[in-house]
């Protein structure tokens, strides 16, 4: 009797699964089609900016590239001011230098017509390191006297300035530079060189007062 109870107990609990079971299976059979979507809602406000973050690090420099054509000229710009006049009447001369130990002359020819000979004094300088010896005159160390000979070529139109050794005076030295400086000189012209305040022996002081370069 018990046992039948039992099974009988087990029976009912079998059924009720069974039914509730059923039950959650026959939900899909009343169900519906599935409806179309709604429409899309309206978007919403942006949101306020946030804060700036940090700068980033530089990033290598790229490759130059290759310069392009040149572009049109421009205009010409305004003419400048007129510079201070030069000496005209001054001309400079610069010929290489000598060993006169081994010469005891040297000739030197500027070309020139015989009137601009005629009116030019001519001043010879011989440079032997940062010394310049005017002629004639001696020379360095003041052991061997130089003279000087001017004289005009007519075949070939020009002049000719002779330095010449004395050889009894002393062996000659060897000279890096020669400068022949020629100022023009007329009737209505005195020139600087010859006036009390140039030194005419002193080349530097010389070229100053002339306006000339060495």
């Amino acid at each position: 009797m018990k046992r039948n109870r039992n099974i009988s107990e087990k029976s009912l609990a079998i059924m009720a699964m069974a039914f509730t079971m059923s039950l959650f299976g026959s939900c899909s059979l009343f169900e519906g089609p599935q409806g179309e979507a709604g429409p899309v809602g309206p978007q919403g406000e942006m949101g306020p900016v946030g804060p700036r973050g940090e700068r980033g690090e530089p990033g290598q420099k790229g490759d130059q590239g290759e310069m392009g054509p040149a572009g049109p000229r421009g205009a010409q710009g305004p003419k400048g001011e007129q510079g201070a006049p030069g000496n005209a009447n001054v001309t400079v001369y610069t010929f290489d230098g000598q060993d006169f130990a081994i010469n005891s002359l040297k000739q030197l020819e500027i070309s020139m017509s015989i009137d601009d000979f005629n009116n030019k004094l001519f001043y010879t300088y011989m440079k032997r390191g940062n010394v310049w010896y005017i002629l004639p005159n001696y020379g360095n160390a003041g052991r061997t006297y130089y003279r000087t000979y001017h004289q005009y070529i007519s075949n070939r139109s020009a002049v000719q300035i002779t330095i010449a050794r004395v050889t009894t005076t002393g062996p000659g030295e060897t000279y890096e530079e020669v400068k022949v400086v020629a100022i023009e000189t007329t009737e209505n012209l005195v020139p600087t060189a010859i006036q009390p305040t140039a030194d005419i022996r002193d080349f530097n002081q010389f070229r100053k007062v002339l306006g000339i370069e060495e």
